[in-house]
């Protein structure tokens, strides 16, 4: 076993509640035995119970919770309801494995080589914001959801301005990604085991896009609950209001990630310069 001291500033600093990580093997033994050996796949949970929301455990079929939600919302709203809540849950839990499994594993075999947090912060940006924001949005909607103006009220008064840093620059962290896995084999081993461990069927780079698919889901799923609620009722105009939100949220992140790209391009240093096959990202925010 080894322990990890977590430094009080830079981009890990607001990743855990504890001054200790434990890492169940030196990702440096790791390697040097070879990829055959694998490390245990829960080792990554460690302390997860501790810093994971209450609300994630909560039971959308539980009766009380369905009468509540019922009573308040046209019957197909409550489809809508529910599954904002259940793909919330579904969507930390997916960003408490790419910390978990990926960046704190990294971070020790990094550390044991010497090396600062660099590689940590160019490829996974500002996500353990991105968890913190989502784990408290989630408390949010679970305690709104019997009230549609509140939950409404939820997606309003929430500030989602981590999400532009995270997408403007995650072609460049993809890009640095793959660079890096390209020139350096041992690495490029590391990333693997821990995809192999956490059994997941796509590499990290395919998990680290999920939260720009997310922030660009919200718009359309409350668009869905305004097909289902009266435009005479008090709470059309809260869900639309909501909407319009979530949707200009989607499109300035749309617009900064263009301007962004357009600037790279301009710049002969940049990553996306160099590359021999742009990669073009579209967004859907109709």
């Amino acid at each position: 076993m080894a322990t990890v001291r977590r430094s009080r500033s830079g981009p890990l600093a607001q990743c855990y509640s504890t001054d200790v990580i434990v890492v169940s093997q030196p990702a440096a033994d790791a390697l040097s035995a070879g990829p055959s050996i694998k490390r245990d796949r829960f080792s990554f949970r460690i302390g997860a119970m501790h810093r994971t929301s209450a609300s994630m455990g909560i039971d959308l079929d539980n009766a009380e919770w369905e009468k509540k939600v019922m009573n308040s919302w046209p019957k197909m709203c409550t489809f809508v309801v529910r599954e904002i809540l259940q793909t919330e849950r579904a969507y930390i839990a997916s960003l408490e494995e790419i910390i978990l499994g990926y960046m704190m594993p990294l971070h020790g075999y990094l550390l044991a080589k010497g090396e600062g947090p660099n590689f940590i912060h160019t490829v996974f940006g500002n996500i353990n914001k991105l968890r913190q924001l989502h784990e408290e949005l989630l408390d949010k909607l679970h305690t709104a959801c019997g009230d549609p103006h509140e939950f409404a009220d939820v997606f309003i008064e929430t500030d989602f301005d981590h999400y532009r840093e995270y997408c403007i620059h995650y072609t460049d962290a993809n890009d640095f990604l793959q660079k890096s896995m390209n020139e350096n084999e041992k690495l490029k081993m590391f990333i693997t085991q821990c995809q192999n461990d956490l059994e997941h069927a796509l590499p990290l780079h395919s998990h680290l896009i999920k939260p720009v698919q997310r922030i660009l889901k919200y718009h359309l799923m409350l668009r869905e609950m305004l097909k289902y609620i009266d435009s005479e009722a008090v709470i059309y105009q809260d869900v639309k209001e909501a909407h319009g939100k979530m949707k200009s949220v989607a499109e300035e992140i749309n617009t900064s990630f263009k301007k962004e790209r357009t600037e790279q391009l301009a710049t002969p240093s940049s990553i996306a310069r160099r590359r021999s096959k742009e990669i073009k990202c579209t967004y859907k925010t109709n």
